[in-house]
């Protein structure tokens, strides 16, 4: 496998394993945080390093740069993973407006239709030189921040869907996208949307915690 040259957001749990995973496989990982959220993820931004355990492997992954600055962290990049709450996805397309390209390609995991409206928020902040969005129907993990800077994968996806936005930029995607992970490939981002089921599952054990804690 080739080494790939990616950028991972966020500093949540999907982020910090995309990122561990990606780096642990050879591939080049820069990472960005916000300013507001960076004490979060203080000892990754003083070592550069993020260990992971579990059934996906174990090791420390080296990354490449870890920064507030998203220009740097997506500088001469080919992949752009959002591992994020869908609730981000607009913030981060007025943050990447400026600077995201179109020889670039963005993938929203989950997506639950975020890559629609990961794309008019770049249209609404200027952004013409538009790269490619796509959008998988889950993360490739069940996993979890467990430490500063260490990370537990307790299960891996068997595939995930996978689609962009316009459709027929699919299979550019998907040979791309297939060296990372075992995807899926859909027609239509309302595949990849409408197949997320972590809206209709979430909402049913909250109540169920809630009802058993009462």
């Amino acid at each position: 496998m080739d080494s790939i040259k990616v950028a991972v957001m966020g500093g949540g749990n999907g982020s910090h394993t995309i990122a561990a995973d990606l780096a642990l496989k050879g591939h080049t990982v820069n990472m960005f945080e916000m300013d507001q959220f960076a004490a979060q993820m203080q000892k990754v931004f003083e070592t550069s390093e993020i260990e992971m355990s579990g059934i996906a492997g174990n090791g420390i992954a080296k990354l490449n740069l870890v920064t507030t600055n998203i220009r740097q962290a997506i500088e001469d990049v080919e992949v752009v993973f959002l591992p994020l709450p869908g609730f981000t996805v607009s913030v981060y397309g007025q943050l990447l407006s400026p600077y995201v390209t179109k020889d670039q390609i963005v993938v929203i995991m989950p997506g639950t239709l975020s890559a629609l409206e990961f794309r008019e928020a770049l249209r609404a902040n200027g952004n013409r030189n538009e790269p490619i969005v796509a959008e998988t129907g889950g993360l490739p993990f069940a996993t979890r921040i467990v430490a500063p800077g260490k990370v537990k994968v307790f299960h891996i996806r068997s595939v995930c869907g996978l689609a962009s936005i316009p459709g027929n930029n699919g299979k550019v995607v998907y040979e791309k996208l297939k060296e990372f992970y075992p995807f899926d490939l859909k027609n239509s981002v309302v595949e990849t949307g409408l197949g997320h089921l972590t809206p209709l599952l979430h909402p049913v054990g909250c109540r169920a915690y809630r009802t058993i804690a009462r």
